[in-house]
């Protein structure tokens, strides 16, 4: 054993030190005093009535707390985003579409009717049509100038020959206040018995077209084009509803069109045993007349079963419009022509009329058919 007083050398303090932890190079009373001084640290500490957790434990209360931060600013985020108006491509399954996938162009469109006339607060009701509105209207909270697309889509189907109710129209595109998207529309026409398809369309190529056509314009705001109705001069019809139908030419659309177009179409169905009805157009806008007595509106209608189509019944909203049949009744493949014929004189604005078409085709007995025009009366000053 080697003598505690004599001298180590540096090499051997080297080794000492590297090998002996410190507590064990200390005397065994150092050891005492150290363990005293830290119990008696312990003893008059602030700290010592409080329990010896781990750190995450104690870190527990403050990690919920930032947690319940997080979740509260995510929920509040979400529902602010879903009021921002409709994303584009908003599938079913919420997967947006791709350009491979879909003849849609793929953008999204939001509308906002700035100009139009309306300026009260109705309600909609279950008749009313695309066409009919006295004052401005909110449907599920929807203005009435963010309607623009589901009117368009009415005009567009009744051009066509079948009247829709429009509040089925605007459930189907799930409005927002701030709209809808093309792609909405696209989605909402299809199922109701239409194809539609997005095109993006010269003018040249706007005015050949055979069907009624959707098109943004201005960059927000959704009408109705129809080609098949065209003047002398080569101009054809243009719907925004509420405002009367008008002439637009090719320059006026190339102004305030991008090339945008949803072109629909009737699905076709096979021919029905026995009568079958089916109409060219339910709406027919004469636009804007000027001094005039009464103005006539021609429905064609067609039987396209296999037996003869009776006309059962023209019924009139008002007594100021007269309905007539060409033909009946109307013998299979045949077709005839509703004349209406409405009362315009000491009348001044937009008016607009339905009749009731009820035959005796089996699965649609009626169909309702639309008259509009706009008079305008001279104000005659006497001297």
């Amino acid at each position: 054993m080697r003598d505690p007083k004599k001298k180590l050398t540096d090499s051997e303090v080297k080794t000492i030190l590297e090998r002996t932890p410190m507590t064990e190079r200390l005397e065994d009373f150092e050891r005492q005093e150290m363990k005293e001084a830290f119990l008696e640290a312990v003893r008059t500490s602030s700290y010592s009535s409080t329990p010896l957790t781990p750190h995450f434990v104690r870190r527990i209360p403050y990690w919920v707390g930032v947690g319940g931060v997080i979740a509260a600013c995510a929920i509040l985020f979400f529902f602010a985003w879903s009021n921002m108006g409709k994303t584009p491509w908003s599938g079913d399954e919420g997967i947006q579409p791709t350009r491979e996938n879909s003849d849609f162009d793929g953008r999204a469109y939001f509308k906002r009717d700035a100009d139009s006339p309306k300026s009260a607060t109705a309600e909609i009701d279950e008749t009313t049509t695309g066409v009919q509105s006295s004052d401005r209207v909110r449907v599920n909270r929807v203005p009435w100038e963010s309607l623009c697309g589901p009117r368009s889509i009415w005009v567009a189907a009744a051009r066509l020959g079948v009247n829709l109710d429009l509040n089925e129209i605007i459930e189907s595109c799930d409005m927002s206040e701030k709209g809808c998207s093309m792609w909405d529309l696209k989605r909402a026409i299809e199922p109701l018995g239409f194809t539609a398809k997005g095109m993006r369309l010269d003018p040249d190529s706007l005015f050949d077209l055979e069907s009624p056509a959707i098109l943004l314009v201005n960059g927000n705001h959704f009408c109705c084009i129809d080609p098949t109705e065209s003047s002398e001069d080569g101009r054809i019809r243009y719907y925004d509803p509420p405002i009367t139908a008008t002439w637009v030419s090719k320059d006026e659309i190339q102004r305030k069109w991008n090339g945008e177009a949803l072109v629909l179409e009737r699905q076709k169905k096979t021919p029905k045993q026995g009568p079958s009805l089916k109409l060219d157009t339910a709406f027919n806008d004469l636009g804007m007349v000027t001094d005039k007595s009464a103005e006539t509106g021609y429905f064609p209608i067609h039987n396209e079963g296999d037996s003869p189509l009776e006309i059962l019944e023209l019924n009139h909203s008002c007594g100021c419009i007269e309905a007539e049949a060409t033909l009946n009744p109307i013998p299979p493949g045949e077709s005839a022509l509703v004349v209406a014929k409405m009362a315009l004189q000491g009348f001044d604005g937009i008016r607009s009329e339905m009749i009731e078409v009820v035959t005796n085709d089996p699965q649609n007995p009626s169909e309702v058919i639309v008259l509009q025009a706009e008079h305008k009366r001279t104000l005659v000053l006497s001297t």
